[in-house]
């Protein structure tokens, strides 16, 4: 299977460093990345397809509690902590794991274990969906809509939503514009700008770093600008 790909969250050094040798230790999972605290790693897994984040809980700018609430819809997440306080909060998050410091490489093995198996399970699964509809759900006034993949013309971010523009009307759903995509399932669909994502067959006009959708003119960003070459 492709590797697991994994992020690390700990105010201490020896800590963060810890978990990555235990990391290199199992073949399947890869350590993307180390950080010192939850800031700026939200933009970094809009940016990256990451699996699994392993994370501290009390730590000085903002809890991991907090911070993983904000991205269990992205990615999976497994806690370490020296406190035991935080184990009804951390599995309320649906957290995949409580590990309590000093950690073990047994006991890291054995949630790694859990981690991996949902992480598959989760890819086979998407895989299936993937290739059995061409459509989703959004909700909008307390009612779900059915949404045919052909008729959204473009998403568009805002601060923590996204808006689908699609040929009956705007619906705003929270989530991540990465995740939006990737829920979408469907090479029609690609993304041309940090705050856009377009469907390629509504395309009437590409110009500069400009692409037009129906009366919309979309800008392209410079890091997404080959996407459309494809």
């Amino acid at each position: 299977m492709n590797k697991i790909k994994c992020i690390v969250i700990d105010d201490e050094v020896q800590a963060r460093t810890l978990i990555e040798i235990y990391i290199n230790k199992i073949d399947v999972l890869e350590c993307v990345q180390l950080f010192d605290s939850p800031k700026n790693v939200d933009q970094f897994i809009d940016e990256n397809q990451i699996d699994l984040v392993i994370t501290d809980i009390s730590m000085p700018n903002e809890l991991g509690t907090d911070f993983a609430r904000r991205v269990t819809d992205k990615c999976k997440v497994v806690f370490t902590t020296a406190f035991m306080n935080y184990a009804l909060e951390a599995f309320d998050i649906q957290a995949l794991d409580y590990l309590v410091k000093p950690i073990t490489f047994s006991r890291f093995e054995k949630a790694m274990e859990k981690a991996i198996k949902q992480i598959k399970l989760d890819r086979v699964n998407h895989q299936f969906e993937k290739n059995s509809s061409d459509f989703l759900y959004l909700r909008k006034n307390n009612s779900k809509h059915k949404v045919f993949y052909k008729d959204i013309m473009y998403l568009e971010a805002d601060n923590d939503y996204v808006i689908y523009n699609t040929l009956n009307g705007r619906f705003m759903i929270k989530k991540s514009l990465k995740h939006a995509l990737e829920e979408l399932k469907s090479d029609l669909f690609i993304r041309v700008h940090k705050s856009y994502v377009i469907n390629k067959s509504e395309i009437s006009l590409v110009k500069g770093n400009v692409v037009k959708i129906s009366n919309t003119e979309i800008p392209i960003g410079r890091v997404y600008k080959s996407n459309l070459k494809t």
